[in-house]
């Protein structure tokens, strides 16, 4: 019971300096570098590290900070950065520590079909077409320092999983099963 407590103060440690490091980026340099995902980052790792429940609970939390922070309705950032982690946790049998590729193509996809879910419900839907602007100033420059941050900190996130969310019985190779 203990280890639970602290398992979960660790994934809300991690989503509240994530959303902090993210609210204050984007405050600080959102006109000079564009904002890295960090809570996307976080959902896409744990997804895929400890599988579906994980992501979409992890992506339920931090979309609702995103959502009371920033959002004029509650609920769209949640539901995006669910199906984040659902996805990304659908992949969880392609997890292998040493491929670090496989997190990046995953992070960089979720970045892109995540700002394309939000260009369409923000701007399409208000008739604001301009998608190509929208393309080559918010989401490519976005997805390509989102997979850059996820590629220095893939390694910190796997050191962690191992050391803090992994059973006894995980960590040992089994061919009984």
């Amino acid at each position: 019971m203990k280890k639970k407590i602290i398992k979960v103060l660790i994934i809300i440690a991690l989503i509240l300096v994530c959303f902090v490091i993210q609210s204050f980026w984007s405050k600080q340099n959102s006109s000079i570098v564009p904002t890295p995902n960090f809570l996307l980052i976080l959902v896409c790792i744990f997804g895929f590290m400890r599988g579906s429940n994980y992501g979409c609970v992890i992506g339920l939390f931090c979309g609702l900070l995103v959502d009371f922070e920033y959002a004029d309705i509650v609920g769209l950032y949640a539901f995006l950065y669910m199906i984040c982690g659902f996805f990304s946790g659908k992949l969880k049998r392609l997890f292998y520590s040493e491929n670090v590729l496989m997190p990046l193509l995953l992070v960089f996809t979720n970045d892109f079909i995540y700002n394309l879910a939000v260009y369409i419900f923000r701007f399409l839907l208000r008739n604001k077409q301009d998608f190509p602007y929208y393309f080559w100033n918010r989401i490519l420059p976005e997805m390509v320092i989102t997979t850059f941050i996820m590629f220095l900190t893939f390694k910190l996130f796997y050191k962690l999983n191992e050391k803090v969310f992994m059973n006894e019985e995980e960590k040992s190779l089994s061919f009984d099963k």
